[in-house]
């Protein structure tokens, strides 16, 4: 939350308060720093706004949370974390997905996951390149 100052006439408030909305608006820059993975397509320093990057993960996870409780049904103490390295295209498709790491321990799973996430969808950022994230994604039954 926000700091409280008390407002004693001569100053003013550290902070306002700001919604969702506003973060999100904020063009927060993620980028490809040197040393990253040279795939066939050319990978350069690409730049695409942070927020709308962890907007687009977070508007598909519900799809991977599907996968994970299907698998969980076979399995009741399935539970673990998987990294997964995406390289986006600028056109916005997603041209490549690796597990960089697993602790399901179920390649069915892991493999389901990465399929869906080739479905994934994000902005076009035409000029920029390929863009490479790292994302986890940690599973764990409810009780």
């Amino acid at each position: 939350l926000d700091n409280i100052e008390l407002d004693s006439g001569d100053r003013k408030p550290a902070s306002k308060s700001r919604d969702i909305g506003e973060i999100l608006k904020e063009k927060k820059v993620a980028s490809l720093g040197p040393g990253s993975e040279k795939t066939g397509k050319k990978v350069t320093t690409a730049e695409r706004p942070e927020a709308e990057i962890y907007k687009t993960i977070y508007t598909y996870t519900g799809g991977v949370r599907y996968l994970y409780n299907n698998a969980l049904r076979k399995d009741p103490t399935l539970k673990g974390r998987i990294t997964v390295k995406l390289t986006i295209s600028e056109k916005g498709k997603v041209a490549k997905v690796e597990i960089a790491s697993s602790t399901l321990n179920n390649k069915e799973l892991d493999d389901a996951i990465m399929n869906r996430i080739y479905k994934w969808q994000f902005s076009e950022a035409i000029g920029s390149g390929d863009f490479v994230i790292t994302y986890t994604f940690d599973f764990s039954p409810t009780s």
